[in-house]
């Protein structure tokens, strides 16, 4: 039973050596102190609080001004976040596409 299962172990490592694919991983920090990320799409653009990163660009974009705060951006890239109106926060949405 213990060989079967050494050869079986043997064998997957193996088989994920011969065909598995290398992945890259890179960190970028955004040297905004402070801040989170609230949301980062597959395509590796990120949400934080007060600003929308470009990966392709390694660019940050700042949040509109009458928006509070970012929340969560979703793969669509629809983003929801807060807006005070009359003294009161609000959630907000921003279509992806408009």
């Amino acid at each position: 039973m213990i060989n079967k299962l050494k050869l079986t172990l043997l064998s997957s490592l193996l088989v994920s050596a011969l065909f598995g694919q290398e992945q890259q991983i890179e960190f970028r920090a955004f040297g905004i102190p402070g801040t989170a990320v609230k949301g980062i799409q597959n395509n590796g653009n990120a949400l934080l609080a007060t600003f929308n990163y470009d990966y392709a660009t390694n660019v940050m974009v700042p949040k509109p001004e009458d928006i509070s705060t970012f929340g969560f951006i979703n793969q669509a890239g629809d983003i929801i976040g807060t807006k005070i109106i009359n003294g009161f926060t609000h959630p907000v949405y921003k279509l992806a596409n408009t």
